[in-house]
Formats: structure tokens, C-alpha cells, sequence
């Protein structure tokens, strides 16, 4: 029931023309369970989520540090070792979700975070 209110609000929304088209999806157990879209989106579209995946990710690790699989207080490298360039190499994962890590001025735009491989190389050249 909840979701098809939550699938009904997001159809109002486009149908009234406050956004012009949404994807919905929503995983349980490991699995996607509803992946809808609305409006001029379809679900081949691929969308930035840019900031609004904060708190999803920042949920995860916490999840992943209480079972045991991540320390926060371990250095980013550890998880992801082209980060320890430049100075990094101390900064942590609790430092990184605190925002606290440091980075003066680590931008990264569109072209760049769209490709996995352009990040990490953008990753390399952030300073401290």
C-alpha cells in the first residue's frame, strides 16, 4: 500500500507539471523490486543523482562497518587504493562522511563522475 501511494504521489507530481519525469526504484532483500518511470523519463534513462546519494551511501557503510566488513576509522585507501595519492593516504572513511577529510577545493563535474574510470583518475589528482 505504501508504495502505491508513494508510485501514485510521484504520478501527481509529473501529471501537475512540478517535475517533468521521475524514476522510482526501490530495492528489498537484495533485490529491485519496483523500478518504475514517469513523465519523459523512461527506465533505460540513466540519471546524477549527485548529492541526494549521500545519505544512501553513508547508510550503507555504516551498515557494512556494524557487520563487521568496513572500519571507519580505516583509511580510504584501504578500500579504494588510487585515493592515497597527494597526500591522502590518511584520510579516513569516517573523515570522508563527516566531511571532514580536508579537500580544499576536490571538484568534479559531469563528464567525469558519468565514467567510473575518469573518477578514480580525478580521484588521484585531489590535493590536501
Amino acid at each position: 500500500e505504501r508504495v502505491a501511494r508513494l508510485l501514485a504521489r510521484v504520478r501527481r507530481e509529473v501529471d501537475e507539471g512540478r517535475i517533468p519525469g521521475c524514476q522510482v526504484a526501490i530495492g528489498f532483500e537484495g533485490e529491485v523490486a519496483v523500478f518504475e518511470a514517469f513523465g519523459d523519463v523512461t527506465t533505460e534513462h540513466r540519471l546524477h543523482t549527485y548529492s541526494a546519494v549521500k545519505p544512501t551511501v553513508s547508510l550503507t557503510v555504516l551498515e557494512l562497518a556494524a557487520e563487521g566488513l568496513l572500519d571507519l576509522d580505516a583509511p580510504v585507501a584501504s578500500v579504494l587504493p588510487s585515493f592515497s595519492t597527494n597526500g591522502k593516504r590518511a584520510v579516513t572513511l569516517s573523515q570522508v562522511l563527516l566531511h571532514a577529510g580536508g579537500f580544499p577545493n576536490a571538484p568534479m563535474g559531469p563528464t567525469e563522475f558519468a565514467d567510473r574510470a575518469a573518477r578514480l583518475v580525478r580521484y588521484e589528482t585531489w590535493r590536501l
